[in-house]
């Protein structure tokens, strides 16, 4: 969503999550804890929040798919 400009909101993770919302909200509860996330109000709806990847979580998850896709296609 980020590299289209996109924002995630709460209910939008907690549906893809497909876990119970209570779950998901307790994970992204602990994920903001831990500085991963940043939780953003909405300017024009204030029900309405939207989940934003910070650096440290970004560069973690890109590192991972990096080393998994050159697991799949580096040269042995």
């Amino acid at each position: 969503a980020e590299t289209t400009g996109h924002k995630l909101t709460v209910s939008s993770l907690c549906a893809a999550s497909q876990c119970p919302d209570t779950t998901a909200l307790r994970w992204l509860e602990r994920l903001g804890q831990l500085e991963l996330v940043r939780r953003e109000k909405s300017p024009m709806d204030g029900r309405v929040f939207f989940i934003e990847l910070q650096p440290p979580a970004r560069t973690a998850i890109n590192n991972y798919l990096r080393e998994i896709w050159h697991s799949f296609f580096a040269a042995d």
